[in-house]
Order: C-alpha cells, then structure tokens, then sequence
C-alpha cells in the first residue's frame, strides 16, 4: 500500500486505522499455546449457544456471554 493509500484509510477513522495497522502484523504474531483439550472437536449442536467474549471499551469492561444474546449489545 501506498503512503498516500495509507493516509487515505487513516482519515477515514478509527476502524480504517485498525485495519491498517492489521496490514503491519505478522502471522508469527499469533502463535500461542493452547492445550488441545480446549480446541473444540465439533460444533456445538445448539450453535448460538457458543461462547462470546464481549469487550466494552467505554467501559473498560470483559464479559462473557453466548451468541444468542448478541442482539443485546
């Protein structure tokens, strides 16, 4: 990308702003352990019944929840 494409998404806001600095990560930025009894094997059958991390900023806030109850946020 371009400098000039860079200032462009950047003065679009804070949500082009952090999709550009996503362009910048690299893969290696995202390895971690994880023991393979939390690694789901299957889906679960009730599928809005799967975990969500709910994260308020304004708040400063972490939740957890189930995607069934996402319309509330």
């Amino acid at each position: 990308m371009s400098l000039r494409g860079a200032r462009f998404l950047v003065a679009l806001g804070t949500s082009c702003a952090i999709l550009l600095k996503l362009n910048f990560m690299k893969v290696s930025d995202y390895y971690y352990h994880l023991p393979k009894n939390l690694i789901a094997q299957e889906p679960l059958k009730e599928r809005d019944k799967s975990k969500l991390l709910i994260i308020d900023r304004s708040k400063g806030s972490i939740e957890e929840d189930v995607f069934y109850n996402l319309p509330e946020y």
